[in-house]
C-alpha cells in the first residue's frame, strides 16, 4: 500500500516509522519544513521525505493531522482513503495492546488530573501515561520518567507504548484534539475556547467529539457536564463540580486556604461495573483555585475506573507535584501562583486570574510570557490581551519573552512594570 503521512513535526515521523515497519511504501510531507538536513538523509532507507504536498493520486492512504485543512486533501485522487492521525494511530494499535486505556482530551487541566489518578493508583497499579510533561511509567509506587517534555498529538501514543519497560496493568493518555479510539473510557474534561483550525474547516469542539465519535462499542466516556458546549450530548456519563446531576460529582467545595471536597459516584461505570463510592479530598496545600477541584475530581474518576482504593474511604493527600500549574511557589509571606503550560488560551486565563483572587488579596499583579508559538499551536494574543486589559482584579504587568512581546501594544488600562518580582501571579508558556 502507498501512504502519504502529512505533517513530520506533529507526530508524522512516527506514524511513517510504523507504516514502513509493516511493509507499506511511505512517503511523508514536512509541510511546516521542521526536519534538518541530517535527520532527513537518517530518514531516507526507511521512507521518503518531502517538503510539501505530492500529487494526492499516486497514493492508497492519505493521513492528515486533524488540523491541516480538509480542503487540501478533499481530491486525494479515486480511491484514495483519508483518514486522521487519531484514526492511523488507533489501526495500527488496536486490539494489540492488551491492557485497558483512558484518553482524555480538552482545553486545560489534563496534565493535573493524570496526575491525580497516578497518585491514586501508586502501589496498587503498574501504569504507562503520556502528558504534556513527559511519559511516565508507575511501578511498585515509583515513578520512572521514560521521555521529557513531549506534544499530546496521537502519535505520541506509540511512542509511550514502544518506551514501556513492560506491559502495564492500564494506560492513561493525554490526547491533543480528539481521541483515536483505544480508550475503554474516553473523557472530555473540557472546551470552553472553541477556536477555529483546519484553515478554518473544522473547531476545537469539532474536533474534541472524535473522542465519542471513534469509540468502540462498550467505550464509556465521561464529559464536563458544567461546560456549555457538551451539555447537549446525549449517551455520555457525565462529571460536575457545580453539584450538576451527573454520575460524578464535587460535592461541599472549599478552596479558601486549602482545597477540600466530597468527590461522590453515583452509578459512575468502571471495568467492574457502576459504583456508588465517596472520598474525602483534602489536597496538597501548595494547590490553589477551583480549576484544580475539577483537575482532582476527573482523576479520582480515573483512578476509580480501574478500581482503586477500593479498600480506602477517603483520599487524605494528593501528594504529587502538579507540574507547574496554578501551584504556589515560596513560603512565608513571599508567594507566587505559577501556571506554566505549553499553551494559554483567553478562556483559561481568565479563571485563572479569578481563582487567584479569590484566593489571595486584590489587586493582582501578572507576569506573563514566554514563547509565542509551541508545537501545541499559537497563542491569541488579542484574546489574552483583552482579557488582561478588561480585568477589574489585574493591576500591574510584568511581560517577559516573545509572548510578552507579542502582547505589549494590546496591553491598555494597566501599569506595565518593567521587572518581575514580588507575589503575584506568572503565567508563562513553555516550548514543548
Amino acid at each position: 500500500m502507498k501512504v502519504l503521512v502529512i505533517d513530520a513535526t506533529h507526530g508524522g515521523l512516527t506514524l511513517s516509522k510504523e507504516y514502513a515497519a509493516a511493509g507499506n511504501e511511505v512517503t511523508c510531507a514536512d509541510v511546516h519544513h521542521t526536519v534538518s538536513k541530517t535527520a532527513e538523509a537518517g530518514l531516507r532507507e526507511a521512507y521518503r521525505l518531502v517538503k510539501a504536498i505530492p500529487d494526492l493520486g499516486q497514493f492508497d492512504l492519505v493521513v492528515r493531522p486533524v488540523h491541516f485543512p480538509r480542503q487540501k486533501v478533499e481530491g486525494a485522487g479515486e480511491g484514495a482513503e483519508v483518514i486522521t492521525h487519531h484514526q492511523a494511530v488507533q489501526r495500527l494499535l488496536g486490539g494489540r495492546l492488551g491492557y485497558p486505556v483512558v484518553e482524555m482530551t480538552g482545553s486545560f487541566g489534563k496534565t493535573s488530573a493524570i496526575w491525580a489518578a497516578l497518585s491514586m493508583l501508586k502501589g496498587e497499579r503498574t501504569a504507562l501515561a503520556l502528558t504534556s510533561d513527559g511519559i511516565f511509567f508507575l511501578d511498585g509506587g515509583e515513578l520512572v520518567p521514560l521521555s521529557g517534555k513531549v506534544s499530546t498529538t496521537p502519535a505520541n501514543i506509540i511512542r509511550a507504548v514502544r518506551l514501556a519497560p513492560k506491559r502495564p496493568d492500564l494506560a492513561i493518555f493525554e490526547v491533543s484534539l480528539g481521541g483515536t479510539g483505544l480508550a475503554d473510557l474516553g473523557i472530555i474534561k473540557n472546551v470552553y475556547d472553541n477556536y477555529s483550525i483546519a484553515g478554518g474547516s473544522s473547531c476545537a469542539f469539532e474536533a474534541k467529539l472524535s473522542m465519542i465519535d471513534n469509540t468502540r462499542q462498550n467505550t464509556s466516556i465521561l464529559i464536563n457536564g458544567d461546560d456549555p458546549l457538551l451539555a447537549h450530548i446525549k449517551g455520555a456519563q457525565r462529571f460536575s463540580v457545580l453539584s450538576r446531576a451527573g454520575e460524578v460529582t464535587a460535592r461541599e467545595a472549599n478552596t479558601k486556604g486549602k482545597i477540600r471536597f466530597r468527590a461522590t459516584f453515583d452509578g459512575f461505570k468502571t471495568l467492574k461495573g457502576r459504583t456508588e463510592r465517596n472520598f474525602e479530598v483534602n489536597a496538597n496545600p501548595r494547590l490553589v483555585g477551583g480549576q484544580h477541584v475539577e483537575n482532582l475530581l476527573v482523576g479520582i474518576a480515573i483512578a476509580a475506573f480501574f478500581g482503586a482504593g477500593e479498600d480506602e474511604a477517603r483520599v487524605l493527600e494528593t501528594a504529587e507535584p502538579f507540574g507547574r500549574k496554578m501551584v504556589i511557589e515560596g513560603a512565608g509571606a513571599f508567594k507566587r501562583v505559577v501556571n506554566a503550560s505549553s499553551s494559554i488560551v483567553p478562556r483559561s486565563l481568565e479563571v485563572a486570574i479569578k481563582e487567584y483572587s479569590e484566593s489571595f488579596p486584590t489587586p493582582v499583579p501578572i507576569s506573563i510570557g514566554g514563547k509565542l508559538k509551541t508545537t501545541c499551536g499559537g497563542v491569541d494574543v488579542k484574546g489574552i490581551s483583552g482579557i488582561i486589559s478588561r480585568s477589574k482584579e489585574v493591576s500591574t504587568v510584568h511581560l517577559f519573552g516573545e509572548f510578552g512581546e507579542a502582547l505589549r501594544p494590546f496591553i491598555v488600562g494597566k501599569e506595565v512594570v518593567p521587572n518581575e518580582g514580588g507575589n503575584g501571579m506568572i503565567l508563562k508558556v513553555e516550548r514543548v
